[in-house]
């Protein structure tokens, strides 16, 4: 469940460790956001230790922040295999993150009698988030235009294409799948098992039996016996 924007620790340490505590939150009622919520009282704990200053509470701070970076990436993780994504979570999850790496770096500044080093690293933290928002809006508003014109000439490709003889509802659905989501489509008509899929595409079972549940809700089917009938239907 790596995203392509996760660093060295996030793709190797991080994300290998909270999508295995994915798993088992997956199996009780929670929900994205209040998650969310409720683990941002790590980083406030972490800044108790931090600002006394010692060796030990230091480093006790320090492992209480990578123990909510590591906590931070079951939120997304728990939204995607629910199909609970929403912006207000995205938000929030953007806002504690922010909030978070504030607290930690001047907490740790006051607790190393270094405060001003704290503060700048504050402002270069907000400078940073403050570009980068913009620079999304900004791809934001270039996406909407560049899809329009996009999508003209999609219409053109299908109508070319004799997509549409299978019917219009069929080229709708084809299109709502991504390209992992085809492979594993490919893979399904091959009679592989999730486990096989998993292998051959180097994700875990996991993400394999979550990509089926979003195929499936996707193309309106109830079961696994209607994706096989779907993918035999139109020989995919």
């Amino acid at each position: 469940m790596s995203k392509p924007q996760d660093g060295f620790v996030s793709r190797f340490l991080n994300r290998p460790i909270s999508s295995r505590i994915t798993r088992l939150l997956v199996k009780f009622p929670i929900y994205p956001s209040a998650f969310t919520a409720s683990i941002f009282v790590l980083p406030i704990i972490a800044a108790v230790f931090l600002v006394r200053g010692d060796y030990l509470s230091v480093f006790l701070g320090a492992a209480i922040f990578q123990m909510f970076s590591i906590l931070d990436g079951c939120d997304g993780e728990i939204a995607r295999a629910r199909n609970l994504e929403s912006k207000f979570g995205e938000r929030l999850d953007n806002v504690c993150d922010f909030l978070g790496s504030l607290i930690y770096v001047l907490a740790l500044g006051s607790g190393l009698h270094h405060f001003k080093e704290g503060a700048v690293c504050a402002l270069l933290i907000t400078a940073n988030e403050v570009v980068l928002r913009w620079g999304t809006a900004a791809k934001r508003v270039a996406s909407e235009d560049f899809h329009a014109s996009f999508y003209a000439r999609h219409h053109g490709m299908i109508g070319h294409s004799g997509l549409l003889d299978f019917g219009e509802r069929f080229v709708w659905w084809l299109f709502q799948l991504t390209k992992r989501e085809m492979e594993l489509l490919q893979l399904i008509k091959q009679n592989n098992t999730n486990q096989q899929m998993a292998d051959r595409l180097y994700l875990s079972i996991y993400t394999v039996e979550t990509h089926r549940k979003n195929i499936m809700q996707k193309l309106q089917l109830k079961n696994p016996v209607e994706l096989t009938k779907f993918i035999l239907q139109y020989n995919l």
